[in-house]
């Protein structure tokens, strides 16, 4: 409250006073703006055309009645002191009236001082003024340096505003007075300086950005002439010329990722009615990938709307929809169909701003693997359950030191159950050594951690005879990972009692080979001894007894010599027979030219009587038997010979070559290499419904009249042959001779 010693105080101080006064006190009580308008003297009541209640040089005011300008001088209270504030007062009239207001404290009292102005000009510098502080703008006033002929060489500063601080010249920061070239001795290397002569000189302003390495920041700045003056603004752009720079950059890598990626990038925004409803989408971004893989090109996706360009894509449209309504992204697998066959994407999509992006990424190739995998997995799977082995899955299970103390059963198919005995519900889970305890001794247990150390796989066959198992199994144990291996198992207890039988079998085909041994020695020794004797005594009768046998008798006699030979050839062609299979020679690298040689030298009687002509190409070095490949040889040949046509000589060619495939004949293996010896004549043949017959034990084709023989020559033949590994064939037509083939393997 003002005392009256007060009041009186300043009526004297503004009774001569030719400014417009208000005056006010400060007190707490006032309420937040802190202060209260009492009084104004004649000139401010004549300024704002209010009526004064007395004459004095101060009057009572009513402060509530101008609600506007408490709240202006409550402002400016904030300001510094002697910055004057632009405000309007509207008159009785409702006329406008600018007026410059300066308040100033003086605890306790407040002083507004008023003074009218031009309201244009008021607006210009208020406006300016505005400017300047909301746009955080630096401001310097720079008086032209010249020198004697009048050239401008610098500038003085005469003022500076720094936004930092939102008024001009604040103590300690820049002082004016100071020249252009010391503030900013970079002003004519950068060729500024040039340029705010030129505006001086011409009164054209500049506006430029420019980045200031040494200081690492980005300015704007923008100069002009003012009352002869340089004026200049500056202000620091770093931040948004970083940030275009990351929008440059950020443009350049999304440009580049939408060049180079394989995926299909697409950004939509919304097209809305006049209510604000989503009707469809416009395209704004997409990738180069899309327009090289469908016939789609930019102008389309760009020019044309969602529904548009995939009207048949009403339930996609939808989804998209909810994203930009929701906000919520989602992601899945889709699958597409088209020409080339069945392609596979996966779709992921989020909102942007008011719209989407969504990205396609071809999985074709990884989801035709996955198919790949999870078909052959189910072929795994089925070969696993039908597999005539137990097959089970076994983890390690190991103590603090990591030995192997155990295995679990992960894994098993049925074939595994029915051996061990134990349902699969229950080995599966459970443990090798409590299912079958007596295992880590005598069972697979060793086995198995010797498979899991080393890796290798480990065969055994095991006598098993515990729990729920007794008989005799194979396993097979091999390691998977160092924690995991397979093992497969067979129950091989009928085989083992087969390969007993079968030993046994063999034990007694020895014993009977054996006795046929014995029984070759006593053919080629003792029945040979009576033979001799009866061919020796009908020698003594026919040249002893001739006269007293008669004509008669002696061709009895001489019958009888002919029997007992044949009986004695037939027993000797037995006996080779049977050596063939009871003497097993060791083989040897035998050349067939040289065993042709020795062959023709034994049957160079038959040879020179019947005027053999022999041909014979290159014959290869095989390996086998000589004695019985000899016999062979010789059966053949003399065949050749024996068979020939009546008073003709015999013609023989004997002929070579490697043969495979389907060029063999049954039963030999197509995948091997075998040597095909050709013995051919040109003799009286046979009729090919014999072929298999000739090489049966005592089949003739001819009575012993026309050729003599026992009928063992050409079996003897085969089973030299198919003692080899291989076979002999033959081919012929009565009277267009024979061709003899033998086929051996051929030695790698």
């Amino acid at each position: 409250m003002v005392t009256q010693r007060s009041f009186s105080a300043i009526e004297q101080f503004f009774q001569c006073s030719s400014d417009a006064v208000l005056i006010g006190s400060l007190q707490n009580e006032y309420g937040p703006s802190g202060f209260q308008l009492e009084y104004l003297n004649p000139v401010a009541g004549t300024l704002l055309d209010i009526s004064l209640d007395t004459d004095g040089p101060l009057s009572l005011m009513k402060t509530h009645q101008w609600p506007a300008l408490s709240e202006f001088i409550d402002e400016r209270l904030g300001k510094p002191a002697g910055e004057a504030g632009l405000f309007f007062w509207h008159t009785k009239e409702g006329l406008p009236k600018a007026l410059m207001l300066d308040v100033t404290a003086f605890d306790p009292w407040l002083v507004v001082r008023l003074r009218e102005t031009d309201a244009e000009i008021a607006l210009q510098q208020a406006v300016g003024r505005h400017v300047l502080e909301t746009n955080h703008l630096n401001l310097a006033i720079f008086e032209p340096v010249r020198d004697s002929t009048g050239q401008i060489t610098d500038f003085w500063m005469l003022d500076l505003r720094d936004a930092r601080y939102g008024a001009f010249k604040p103590n300690g920061v820049v002082e004016p007075g100071r020249l252009l070239s010391q503030w900013n001795p970079l002003t004519k290397q950068s060729g500024l300086f040039s340029r705010y002569v030129d505006v001086i000189e011409t009164g054209r302003p500049i506006r430029e950005e420019r980045y200031y390495q040494h200081l690492g920041d980005s300015y704007h700045i923008a100069a002009s002439r003012y009352q002869g003056n340089l004026l200049l603004t500056y202000e620091r752009t770093t931040e948004k010329h970083n940030a275009q720079k990351q929008a440059e950059h950020q443009a350049t890598l999304l440009n580049a990722i939408l060049q180079s990626t394989q995926d299909y990038i697409m950004v939509y925004q919304a097209l809305r009615d006049e209510q604000g409803t989503l009707v469809d989408f416009k395209g704004e971004l997409f990738s180069e990938t899309l327009f090289q893989n469908t016939p789609l090109t930019r102008e389309q996706c760009l020019s044309a709307t969602f529904k548009a360009l995939h009207p048949r894509m009403a339930e996609a449209f939808d989804q998209y929809a909810a994203l930009v309504e929701t906000g919520v992204p989602f992601r899945h697998e889709s699958e597409a169909q088209s020409d080339s066959g069945t392609s596979w994407y996966d779709v992921s999509a989020c909102k942007l701003l008011d719209g989407f992006l969504v990205i396609f990424k071809d999985i074709t190739p990884r989801r035709q693997i996955q198919q790949e995998l999870e078909s052959k997995a189910q072929q795994l799977q089925g070969v696993f359950e039908s597999s005539p082995h137990g097959m089970i899955l076994l983890e390690a299970m190991r103590d603090e030191t990591g030995e192997v103390t155990d295995f679990r059963y992960l894994l098993a198919n049925e074939r595994a159950s029915r051996i061990n005995g134990v349902p699969l519900e229950h080995l599966i889970g459970n443990t090798l050594l409590t299912l079958f305890p007596s295992s880590k001794t005598s069972g697979s247990f060793p086995q198995n951690v010797h498979a899991l150390t080393t890796g290798s796989i480990i065969r055994k066959q095991l006598r098993l005879s515990c729990e729920r198992m007794d008989g005799w199994y194979e396993f097979v144990s091999s390691r998977i990972n160092d924690n995991m291996l397979v093992v497969s198992f067979t129950d091989i207890t009928e085989t083992k009692q087969l390969e007993e039988r079968q030993s046994k079998l063999l034990d007694e085909l020895k014993r009977s080979n054996e006795n046929l041994q014995q029984f070759a020695y006593i053919a080629s020794h003792d029945l040979q001894e009576p033979l001799r004797k009866i061919q020796s005594f009908g020698d003594v009768l026919v040249n002893q007894y001739a006269t007293a046998l008669g004509e008669g008798g002696t061709d009895l006699i001489q019958r009888m010599q002919g029997a007992a030979t044949r009986m004695s050839v037939l027993i000797r062609d037995l006996l080779t027979y049977s050596r063939l299979s009871t003497q097993h020679e060791p083989y040897q690298p035998i050349p067939l030219d040289s065993l042709v040689q020795d062959v023709l030298e034994d049957l160079e009687v038959a040879v020179n009587e019947s005027q053999t002509q022999l041909t014979m190409s290159p014959l290869p070095v095989v390996s086998a038997n000589k004695t019985q490949l000899r016999q062979l040889l010789q059966n053949l040949i003399a065949n050749a010979i024996k068979f020939r046509k009546p008073d003709a000589p015999s013609r023989i060619q004997i002929t070579h070559r490697q043969v495979t495939g389907p060029e063999l004949p049954n039963p030999l293996s197509s995948g091997l290499l075998y040597s095909e010896i050709t013995v051919a004549d040109e003799g009286i043949g046979f009729d090919p419904i014999y072929t298999e017959k000739i090489f049966q034990m005592f089949q003739r084709l001819h009575g012993r009249s026309q050729y003599e023989g026992t009928g063992m020559g050409l079996a003897i033949c085969r089973k030299v042959a198919e003692n080899h590994g291989g076979t002999i064939t033959a081919t012929s037509e009565p009277g267009a001779g024979s061709a003899f083939r033998v086929y051996l393997p051929v030695s790698t």
